[in-house]
């Protein structure tokens, strides 16, 4: 029997918070900010998670208490892989998801940790990320068979768009278009979708449906999860343009819907319960395994990696 051996490392929450509140004018910035949200209260337009559904409903368990959300940001990631990030609905209740837990079914392998605090039901705190779900997920399979058509149809060649597309973005590989699924980070993918239209819109015909209905759509939609701020109108407009996208992928490249997006139709609803979800998307947590990667590479060491690792992270 081989025994592997693995380490953690424990971070204290609470002291880490602690000494952050410490800071000079952290505080009291902190307080300043729910005070200006709370002025800037409006029934029809949420900017943040202290206006949305879910906050209203924490607030009011705690009276005349001074109380504020923490996003948490759980994920992992292999030092010494250099591959990085290229390697209807049904909706649980507490009820259901408690029934599931106790016995390990549909899924559940254990009740979540975070039910211990008094108010994180995990059937409400509703969380999505737009970064893997949209940039890493659907625009993944959308470019793909939106530059398929196109080519197809002699608009362009992949060696034309390629050239166009300069430095500014990946080159487009033949065997992603084959596979009808482009692989690249959230980054570079957001660069593709943002110059896509500069880069092929005088080859197009407007009258073309692939470049007007599906793009088109696609931006609308990408345009609103994006936004600082929702208004109640974008949401149910946005529940349109999911199905309305739904429709035209299947429609226009007869390909069957994929498990991503099923989970765009759980937009609007967390929209609703958490605000506007580009403030709570993960595009700059990732952004600094660069630097834990980056100085794991430099210190040649495995030697218990986790505790350099943190050590390092208060240096940063």
């Amino acid at each position: 029997m081989i025994v592997e051996k693995s380490e953690g490392q424990i971070i204290d929450l609470h002291k880490i918070f602690k000494q952050f509140l410490e800071l000079p004018n952290v505080f009291d910035n902190i307080i300043c900010y729910l005070q200006e949200e709370e002025f800037l209260y409006d029934e029809e337009i949420c900017r943040s998670i202290l206006q949305a559904e879910l906050w209203k409903e924490v607030k009011q368990k705690f009276p005349n208490k001074i109380v504020f959300p923490l996003y948490l940001f759980y994920d992992d990631f292999e030092p010494n892989n250099p591959l990085g990030s290229k390697s209807g609905e049904n909706l649980r209740n507490f009820e259901n998801y408690m029934n599931d837990s106790s016995c390990l079914s549909y899924g559940i392998k254990e009740e979540c940790i975070w039910h211990e605090l008094p108010n994180f039901p995990v059937t409400k705190t509703v969380y999505n990320d737009l970064m893997h779900d949209f940039l890493e997920g659907i625009l993944r399979y959308d470019m793909a068979e939106i530059i398929n058509c196109l080519i197809k149809k002699k608009y362009f060649s992949l060696e034309q768009l390629n050239e166009r597309a300069g430095n500014s973005i990946p080159l487009i590989i033949a065997e992603h278009l084959k596979k009808r699924c482009i692989i690249m980070s959230a980054s570079e993918m957001l660069a593709l979708v943002i110059y896509f239209p500069i880069l092929v819109g005088d080859l197009v015909p407007s009258t073309e449906p692939v470049g007007f209905l599906s793009i088109v759509v696609l931006y609308k939609i990408f345009d609103i999860l994006l936004s600082r701020t929702i208004s109640k109108s974008s949401i149910s407009y946005l529940k349109t343009l999911i199905a309305e996208h739904h429709q035209l992928y299947c429609h226009l490249f007869e390909q069957t819907l994929k498990p991503k997006f099923h989970i765009l139709l759980h937009y609007s609803r967390i929209l609703k319960k958490v605000g506007p979800v580009c403030h709570i998307w993960v595009m700059r947590y990732e952004a600094f395994h660069k630097q834990l990667k980056a100085t794991a590479k430099i210190s040649h060491s495995r030697v218990n990696l986790l505790l350099h690792r943190e050590k390092n992270v208060w240096y940063l």
